[in-house]
């Protein structure tokens, strides 16, 4: 179990600055803006690649903090100026969550180079089974690359409802208090640097036609970071 006490210690110096951040970045993305004196190309090219394709483009960016499996903590200012992909699950998922985790680790010995710009993610809804050692192990069973976190239950709304995700506790029939079953969202957000979600690559979408979306995006990011630096010579 995640003890709430003890990561909220361990967070606060950055969750102080973290908060005030959040506030000043998320009121600004609403409007499709970025603080003037942290827009890099990086940054600044996903508003012209995302814009209205964007699905969640008139949605503001709402901050969140968690804790990995290496007992680090990670926020959503940490996902700027960076590709994501994100995944919500439960290590005790029997089978929905080990084929999207596969996925995942498709995609990433796939993509080759382009693997390296991408932060793969994998955020446990379920804190109360899910220690942080268990997910330090179970992520990097698929790939080493992958982050497992989680957090406590009001970190861990924050991170679903910012990504516009859903999950549900099932009890178990047999009464067992911690035998319950998790339902929740099966699709894996593929997130911009700005933050916002690209698209989203629903449970059993085929890998190519996954692949050739990432690649896509990426081509055109690169091509107007390139415009941008020129232009700012």
């Amino acid at each position: 179990m995640v003890h709430t006490s003890n990561f909220l210690r361990s967070l606060s110096k950055k969750w102080t600055r973290h908060v005030v951040l959040s506030g000043v970045v998320a009121s600004m993305v609403l409007t499709g803006m970025q603080p003037t004196q942290s827009v890099s190309p990086a940054m600044a090219a996903p508003q012209l690649i995302l814009g209205s394709g964007n699905v969640d483009s008139d949605k503001p960016r709402r901050p969140f903090m968690l804790e990995t499996g290496m007992g680090e903590t990670f926020g959503d200012q940490d996902l700027l100026g960076k590709f994501t992909l994100i995944y919500f699950g439960y290590t005790f998922c029997p089978d929905v969550c080990p084929t999207s985790m596969m996925t995942m680790t498709d995609i990433l010995n796939q993509l080759g180079d382009d693997a390296k710009v991408i932060t793969p993610i994998f955020i446990s809804v379920d804190p109360d089974r899910d220690t942080l050692a268990i997910l330090r192990d179970y992520a990097n069973a698929f790939h080493p690359k992958i982050i497992g976190m989680t957090g406590p239950k009001v970190m861990v709304d924050a991170a679903v409802d910012a990504y516009n995700a859903r999950y549900k506790f099932i009890p178990s029939e047999d009464g067992d208090p911690m035998g319950y079953s998790v339902d929740h969202t099966a699709s894996i957000a593929f997130v911009g640097p700005n933050g916002r979600i690209v698209t989203r690559f629903g449970h059993g979408k085929p890998l190519d036609e996954i692949l050739f979306e990432i690649k896509a995006t990426l081509s055109q990011h690169q091509k107007l970071v390139k415009i941008l630096k020129e232009k700012a010579k």
